[in-house]
């Protein structure tokens, strides 16, 4: 397979694990969730949207440490400590707790 078809298979395949792991956190399995956004980075790790999502998911799980490194790897988040994005994820973890 030529390099170009590689990295269009990488992508589609990083997308629908993306979506497969944010089904785990709907239906309340982090661990599950972890393992999967981990897979879908490691499939295409040029891709900054699935480092936002691995770093949300990492802080669902109360891996601040992990999460701000995949955030430290997001240009453009490099530079803004935790980012938006993760505070918002942040947000979203505390509220659901204060649900739970």
């Amino acid at each position: 397979m030529n390099p170009k078809k590689q990295k269009t298979k990488d992508r589609r395949r990083a997308r629908k694990l993306a979506e497969q792991a944010w089904e785990a956190v709907d239906a309340g399995n982090l661990d599950l969730a972890e393992k999967i956004v981990r897979r879908a980075v490691a499939a295409q790790t040029d891709n900054p949207v699935l480092w936002v999502d691995q770093g949300l998911i990492l802080g669902l799980r109360g891996k601040e440490a992990e999460s701000a490194d995949a955030f430290c790897v997001v240009p453009g988040l490099r530079d803004r400590g935790r980012g938006e994005e993760r505070d918002e994820g942040l947000r979203k973890r505390d509220e659901e707790r204060d649900e739970g």
